[in-house]
């Protein structure tokens, strides 16, 4: 079982569903969109982003180095907007770095702390959803409804760079 497992408590708290990185893709217009895909084996979990053998993302400001969103929320988000099935069959939908089960806004707060493989990360800030949300989703409520129900991530910093996986 993939668990994220807080220092100060042992217990699992949710499991890793997938650690996914930015691809960037073209379409035939050549107009780019920016996608999320799962990494496949091993990434690094560093002070300024995640790693894998086919991609990176690094951010400047590293109290955003990784972005977490709840898989929980999806089946609502089927129902809310069932014209967005195909984009909701994975993660990544929602920008994430992580997806997990078993953790969400309502159980999780600015300043725990969890251990992700070899890495120790912090909560610390909760993500505010933008027009990005609304373009993607083709809904200019969209950013607004994940804000009324408490369904918008959350950043993690990192306190200790480490390697982890899905399935680890």
């Amino acid at each position: 079982m993939n668990t994220f497992v807080s220092p100060s408590n042992p217990l699992p708290v949710g499991r890793i569903t997938a650690l996914l990185c930015r691809h960037v893709l073209r379409d035939a217009q050549g107009k780019t969109c920016s996608v999320k895909k799962p990494i496949e084996a091993h990434a690094f979990l560093g002070r300024h982003g995640i790693e894998g053998a086919d991609g990176r993302e690094h951010y400047d400001d590293t109290e955003n180095a990784l972005l977490h969103y709840a898989g929980d929320h999806y089946p609502y988000w089927k129902k809310f907007i069932p014209d967005c099935t195909s984009l909701l069959q994975n993660p990544g939908a929602f920008s994430e770095n992580i997806a997990s089960l078993g953790m969400t806004e309502h159980t999780v707060c600015i300043g725990d702390v969890f251990r992700i493989g070899k890495a120790i990360v912090q909560v610390s800030f909760g993500r505010e959803a933008c027009h990005t949300m609304n373009e993607r989703f083709g809904r200019d409520d969209m950013a607004r409804e994940m804000h009324r129900l408490s369904y918008n991530g959350w950043f993690y910093r990192v306190l200790e760079e480490g390697f982890a996986q899905a399935g680890d």
